[in-house]
């Protein structure tokens, strides 16, 4: 496959996005013969991991990048001229669809349950947001029977596009991400550290979070990192009890987080009940499993099963901050047990968790829609 060019197009995502440019193109780069990323971030052209990331400029605001950055996208793509394209937002599919007229190979790559996503943005009105999601739906399904396929990272996901050609490529980590993490000692760990990682948002449990250190003991700091969505809700939370105890970096690239997981011994995913979370494989609790890290857990199905199965932290309320500080000092109270849940971790990504058994899928699905027809 080395005379082979693959695009992935995205107007939302950053260049360094984990699943988008870490995982996907940067894995690609070394089984094809280019792989190009066009992005809308506003940091400029360059070439990482042997990847061409070309930079359409970062829009005003939402209006203009769904107007104006779309087309200059859909532009961009045809003059490159690649064997496959695959976009990773759902408002570029009017430009996938005239890609796909145009007889080009486009793969849609699902990251989210967007349907139910529609019913959670805070920028849009209730009164919108219902029909606004049936649509999506409808929009979706349309779009799946005429693209050349759809990946999806869960099986509830894939559910929804199981007539159409479906991949499911979960979003498990980058083994040599967390290479160096291999060996930690648990001695060179900080005592009483913990780690979230991640989009900062209600849903994903930030109050929650924060109220719980209240109840932890005074030597406990959580290690918080990731942007506040939206920015109004970083005042908001700096201003309740536990924010004392918080150590927070903001947005970090992969090699900052990946230093900051190096001291931490517990990490939190204590994602809120919202009807998607509960059926979506949690990134950060494998990325936490990898690192060595215990966890404390939404008490879901899903992550219960992972967490009881790998034996690898305990599983709470999440609505509850006394549940989840409960959960922080059962842990703590027991040193052997933090030790043993991180191997039990790193074991279970090792042999079932980690990128490697995906991107076989990944590639496994490129060539069979390379070798296709139409």
């Amino acid at each position: 496959m080395s005379d082979i060019h693959i695009v992935h197009l995205t107007s939302v995502h950053k260049r360094q996005d984990t699943r988008v440019f870490v995982k996907q193109c940067s894995s690609l780069a070394k089984t094809f013969g280019k792989v190009t990323l066009v992005v809308a971030d506003g940091l400029g052209n360059e070439v990482k991991n042997n990847v061409y990331i070309i930079d359409l400029g970062k829009p005003a605001n939402k209006f203009v990048r769904l107007a104006y950055t779309s087309l200059k996208m859909f532009r961009l793509a045809l003059s490159l001229k690649a064997d496959l394209y695959q976009y990773h937002d759902p408002e570029l599919t009017p430009i996938a669809l005239i890609l796909r007229a145009l007889g080009k190979k486009v793969v849609y790559d699902v990251h989210e349950d967007v349907p139910k996503q529609v019913l959670r943005k805070f920028w849009i009105p209730f009164y919108v947001a219902k029909p606004l999601s049936f649509i999506v739906t409808i929009a979706e399904s349309i779009a799946a029977k005429i693209l050349s396929g759809v990946i999806t990272v869960t099986p509830h996901i894939a559910q929804r596009f199981s007539k159409n050609n479906v991949a499911l490529v979960r979003n498990y980590p980058d083994l040599e991400e967390f290479s160096e993490l291999q060996n930690i000692a648990f001695e060179d760990k900080e005592m009483g550290s913990l780690i979230y990682v991640g989009a900062i948002t209600k849903e994903r449990g930030i109050m929650q979070m924060v109220d719980a250190l209240e109840n932890t003991p005074e030597h406990v700091r959580l290690h918080l990192i990731g942007p506040f969505f939206p920015a109004t809700l970083e005042q908001e939370v700096r201003a309740r009890k536990g924010w004392q105890k918080v150590v927070y970096y903001g947005w970090q690239d992969r090699d900052k987080v990946v230093e900051v997981m190096r001291k931490c011994q517990i990490g939190l995913v204590t994602l809120q009940p919202t009807g998607d979370y509960e059926v979506a494989y949690p990134v950060k609790m494998f990325e936490y499993m990898a690192a060595g890290i215990a966890v404390v857990s939404s008490n879901f199905e899903l992550y219960q099963d992972i967490v009881d199965t790998a034996k690898v932290g305990v599983c709470v309320n999440p609505e509850s901050p006394t549940e989840i500080a409960n959960g922080i000092n059962f842990l703590l109270s027991k040193p052997d047990s933090i030790i043993d849940m991180g191997n039990n971790g790193k074991a279970a990504v090792m042999e079932n968790y980690n990128w490697a058994c995906e991107l076989k899928t990944l590639q496994a699905f490129y060539k069979a829609i390379l070798k296709a027809k139409k």
